[in-house]
């Protein structure tokens, strides 16, 4: 037992390592005793997130499908902590399976802009919203005036090729790259039919000359399609990080407590984000991960 009347003040040097909270005293501790070093270690657990969700185009998957080493790794270290990640993206899920599969992203994800929750571990729908059947062929004429190719879910097809084809039914996203010069007007034609949304990105592949639109149900943007994923996991929005890079992550944002932008993210995200990590380059999903989640 230590005399307390012999003890003198500590020096103490608090640092982490390892994810451990160290507390070091190099001070003698009482004149009986020599001078020691002294740790004490406390094992924090600052973050709450259960759940994040990430955009992945731009976000965690680079042009031509590319994914870095490190995103998987920290992927991997999530779930064994039983952090679950998922996907929410504009890209149809036949598309992008191998993808979610490289990446170790397994369980319930986010497709088409919003408008589909599907378990990926059993290919089942789990939630969706459709385009009303009537306007499809309506979003459809307003982008086939300024573009080559739609796809309304069956793949890219030439404009010429649906002159034939007005059966739309069971539609959850259409999507067509249009020149950027004439987007926003495209936008503002989009915009006056009825039940529906229109966000834009530019388009894959780096092409700033093209920008992407995608046309879902107006209750099928990425916030409702996440708040559907909350409600299928049980999970509540205070746990949630949401990560991602173009302006069609807005909503994501908004359905998530802590918000990251990408360093490559448009200006308008990074706006509404709480923190702005490295770009796509530069495993910047990887950085957030471990800075807000692991």
């Amino acid at each position: 037992m230590i005399d307390h009347d012999l003890v003198l003040s500590l020096e103490l040097h608090i640092f982490v390592q390892d994810g451990v909270i160290l507390i070091k005293t190099s001070s003698p501790i009482s004149t009986a005793l020599p001078r020691a070093n002294v740790y004490f270690c406390y094992h924090s657990d600052m973050s709450n997130i259960t759940l994040v969700v990430t955009d992945l185009d731009g976000t965690i998957i680079l042009p031509g499908f590319i994914i870095s080493k490190a995103v998987r790794a920290v992927i991997i270290e999530a779930e064994k902590r039983n952090i679950i990640v998922s996907a929410v993206t504009g890209r149809e899920y036949s598309e992008i399976k191998p993808s979610l599969k490289k990446l170790g992203i397994k369980g319930p994800c986010v497709f088409e802009g919003g408008a589909l929750v599907i378990d990926t571990a059993t290919d089942k729908i789990l939630w969706s919203r459709q385009i009303a059947d009537d306007v499809t062929g309506r979003v459809i004429n307003v982008l086939a005036a300024h573009t080559t190719e739609i796809d309304w879910g069956k793949g890219l097809t030439k404009v010429e090729d649906l002159a034939d084809n007005n059966d739309y039914k069971g539609c959850y996203s259409i999507w067509a790259a249009v020149p950027a010069s004439e987007a926003l007007n495209i936008i503002e034609d989009l915009h006056k039919l009825p039940n529906i949304v229109a966000p834009s990105n530019p388009a894959p592949g780096g092409d700033f000359s093209k920008w992407g639109i995608q046309v879902t149900n107006i209750e099928a943007d990425k916030f409702h399609g996440v708040n559907a994923l909350l409600n299928i996991l049980n999970i509540t929005k205070d746990t949630v990080l949401a990560i991602g890079d173009g302006n069609n992550d807005i909503p994501l944002f908004t359905a998530a407590s802590i918000k990251v932008a990408m360093g490559n993210a448009a200006s308008k995200l990074k706006e509404q984000a709480d923190y702005i990590v490295p770009d796509i380059e530069h495993d910047g999903f990887v950085v957030a991960m471990d800075k807000y989640v692991l």
